[in-house]
């Protein structure tokens, strides 16, 4: 799905100057300031955040992810607001993040497999814009195009894509919230992990 307006559209690079692109990515890192900022947060994770609210968490968590991509990711990407080609594909949520999503947006928790992998239950169908964008799970806010958007549209092309594996920074996010999940689960009988729609429906 593709509603991008056309006044937005990033224009396709191709041949030298798309790998001069991936290149100055390839070679890029965090600043010394978003650093800081991480080691803060991780100091909060592992000192700070148990028995309080998930708000507080999760704002930490997720505005950290939002920066670290807002600086090292999305000046390369091909991602743009309108395009919902990867709202299609399998969506990682943990346990933890779950409960958050059906605790800010009130959407039950239904917890039963899909046979059918198609949109997000979250995505907006007219505006293809995610409705729960502030709070999106870790999976769907470190996801990333960086070289075509044909490959988003057409799965059998192969091309590049970024996730929170190919970073330190937010894999430690997501190691945290698996590992807080597994304790979730083991107690509540719930898988840790599981599809976006398995949680919320298809």
């Amino acid at each position: 799905m593709y509603k991008v307006d056309p006044k937005h559209i990033i224009p396709a690079l191709t041949g030298d100057a798309l790998q001069e692109k991936l290149d100055e990515f390839s070679s890029n890192t965090v600043s010394d300031k978003l650093q800081v900022k991480f080691h803060k947060v991780i100091d909060y994770l592992n000192n700070k955040a148990a028995g309080k609210p998930p708000k507080a968490t999760f704002n930490r968590i997720y505005g950290l992810i939002d920066k670290v991509m807002e600086e090292t990711v999305y000046p390369y990407a091909m991602c743009q607001s309108g395009c919902a080609h990867c709202c299609k594909i399998p969506v990682s949520v943990s346990a933890i993040e779950a409960g958050y999503i059906h605790q800010v947006t009130g959407k039950k928790l239904i917890g039963k497999p899909v046979d059918d992998i198609g949109y997000c239950p979250f995505l907006d169908l007219d505006t293809a814009k995610c409705s729960i964008y502030e709070v999106r799970p870790i999976e769907c806010r470190s996801f990333a195009s960086m070289d075509s958007l044909e490959g988003c549209e057409d799965p059998t092309i192969k091309h590049m894509m970024f996730n929170a594996r190919q970073n330190g920074m937010l894999l430690s996010f997501k190691k945290w919230t698996d590992f807080q999940s597994k304790a979730i689960a083991k107690k509540e009988n719930l898988p840790a992990e599981e599809d976006i729609r398995f949680w919320f429906g298809s």
